[in-house]
């Protein structure tokens, strides 16, 4: 419901609930109204034809990992007959590809021509007023929803149905792309310092690996005298230790019972 003292509303109507409140001078649309959906195939994995190294990039959800917003390749390629004979079918650069099973919700913008498998959906801008990088972040945030939207008795999947008539958020042009700009800037210094983080904490891991090693191969006495074990593993061990297989101090029980 609009109301004119306000600047923000609060749509109640089903299946606008995810994205709660937008700025009162924003429009809602259903993907289907600014996007082309379009699904993918897998050619027969057997006729060596269909598929072909440097080929046609074909993507599937295994492919959509990573923190990058870009998809420029993919861990295999299929041939112009492998194309011909499948339901794969070209993707437009500046496309949206979503995995919508197994899982559901993974994202990227197709930098080039490519096509996908059935685990991803497409959805091709038919509209200049569209910046697809506002809609890839309007699909992050809508992940949690698209997975309650997902059904399926083996595994989950996002139907077309329920993809291609998502409620979104539709600001003007200019603003859609202040928007994934001002995303962009923030989230590239988020990235590097999750990036360094995560060096740190691989650094880390290292030196706690090392420690462990270091203390049950070479004791707590820095100044201890060293000789060779013998192991390659095990380095210099101290020379009043000895060197024993496991089996001769104890015994391996391969019972099943707990």
């Amino acid at each position: 419901m609009i109301t004119n003292d306000s600047k923000k509303y609060v749509h109640k109507n089903k299946g606008m609930e995810w994205f709660g409140t937008i700025p009162d001078n924003w429009h809602i649309t259903k993907l289907k109204r600014i996007f082309k959906l379009k699904n993918g195939g897998t050619p027969d994995s057997n006729n060596e034809e269909y598929w072909e190294e440097n080929g046609i990039i074909w993507i599937t959800p295994e492919d959509l990992e990573g923190t990058s917003s870009i998809i420029k390749n993919s861990r295999r390629h299929i041939s112009h007959r492998g194309l011909e004979n499948s339901s794969a079918k070209i993707i437009q650069p500046q496309s949206l590809i979503l995995s919508t099973r197994a899982p559901i919700g993974k994202v990227k913008i197709s930098a080039g021509h490519c096509t996908t498998n059935q685990g991803c959906k497409s959805l091709e801008p038919i509209s200049c007023n569209i910046e697809v990088r506002y809609y890839y972040f309007i699909l992050l945030s809508a992940k949690e929803h698209l997975n309650f939207l997902g059904s399926g008795t083996t595994f989950p999947e996002l139907s077309n149905y329920n993809l291609i008539n998502l409620y979104a958020p539709f600001p003007e042009y200019s603003e859609q792309v202040k928007i994934a700009n001002y995303i962009e800037n923030k989230t590239i210094s988020v990235d590097l310092l999750i990036h360094k983080n995560e060096e740190l904490i691989e650094s880390l891991k290292e030196k706690r690996q090392a420690l462990i090693t270091e203390t049950v191969t070479k004791g707590l006495d820095p100044y201890v005298e060293m000789k060779n074990s013998g192991v390659e593993w095990m380095g210099k061990i101290p020379a009043n230790w000895t060197i024993s297989r496991l089996g001769y101090e104890s015994s391996i029980n391969a019972s099943l019972n707990p």
